[in-house]
This record gives C-alpha cells, sequence and structure tokens, in this order.
C-alpha cells in the first residue's frame, strides 16, 4: 500500500443489487424465502441482505443507509406485528422512502408477510399479500417484476 493513499474499507461489493430485503429478525426465514427464490432461475435477480453482504467491522448503520442509497433500486418490506416493532426495519424504510418522497422511483415495495397494522408511512404503496390465497399464485413473478424482471406476458397467463 503506498503511503500518501488513504485505506478505504468496502462496505459491500460494488455491485449493485436489484432488491434490499427489509425484515424484522424473527421473520428471517421468510426472508431467505425471498431470497432463495429471486436469486434463483426463472428470477436471477441480485438480492441484498445484511447476514451476507454487510462487511464486519463498519457501522451497520451507516453501511446499511450507503447500501440502501447508493447500492440497491429497491427495498423489499417484509410486513408483520415483528416489522412494526422492529426499529431498525423502519430505519431502513425511511432511508428508502426519503430518496423517492414522491413514490415516482417506486423504491419501496411492501409485502403483508402476516396481518397487522400497516405503518402509516406505507400505506399509501400498493403491496403484495403473501397472505392473500388469490394473490398467492401470481405473487412471485409479480415481485419479480417489480423487482426488474422483465416477463408480464407469463404473469398474464399467455403462453410462452
Amino acid at each position: 500500500m503506498i503511503r500518501d493513499q488513504p485505506f478505504i474499507i468496502p462496505l459491500v461489493s460494488d455491485e449493485i443489487f436489484d432488491g434490499f430485503i427489509c425484515y424484522a429478525k424473527e421473520d428471517r426465514c421468510f426472508a431467505l424465502e425471498i431470497l432463495r427464490r429471486l436469486e434463483a432461475p426463472p428470477y436471477c435477480r441480485k438480492i441484498c441482505i445484511d447476514f451476507r453482504d454487510y462487511v464486519p467491522g463498519n457501522c451497520r448503520l451507516d453501511q446499511t443507509a450507503k447500501i440502501i442509497e447508493h447500492r440497491c433500486k429497491h427495498l423489499v418490506a417484509i410486513l408483520s406485528s415483528n416489522f412494526t416493532n422492529s426499529s431498525n426495519a423502519g430505519f431502513q424504510v425511511r432511508i428508502a422512502l426519503n430518496l423517492s418522497p414522491d413514490f415516482v422511483q417506486r423504491r419501496v415495495i411492501p409485502i403483508l408477510y402476516e396481518g397487522c397494522d400497516i405503518p402509516e408511512i406505507l400505506r399509501p404503496i400498493y403491496r403484495l399479500n403473501y397472505e392473500d390465497s388469490n394473490e398467492l399464485p401470481y405473487f412471485w413473478k409479480k415481485l419479480a417484476i417489480a423487482l426488474g424482471y422483465n416477463e408480464p406476458d407469463r404473469l398474464r397467463g399467455s403462453p410462452g
């Protein structure tokens, strides 16, 4: 290392993620299910999740803010009673919403995972409902499309 150049600790790799999973620690199993399904074919989305993609030694809150702001196109918020009690999850959602307060960029994609009071700040945003049996057959494709997957004809049931 050259002495005159500062050593910069990376927060994550330079890659851009399609989505960041925002969840309460009690809902980690569902966060893992989202990660598994969306990173696999046919969707092949790049997903950021804290325990795998954060670099040790950095401030967790600072790292979260920088990743959401600079490395992730969307934030997937897993809504549940656990989420409403998690200050960390609320912090992450507020960062993403501050980046697009008029909702033009569609930065936040809420998922109602478990019946709960929807935080007021997320009420105006259309959300996916994992609990709705009518919506469940379309759930994964709709989530993938919201994250940039381009196959809308198959979502509507067209042959392909």
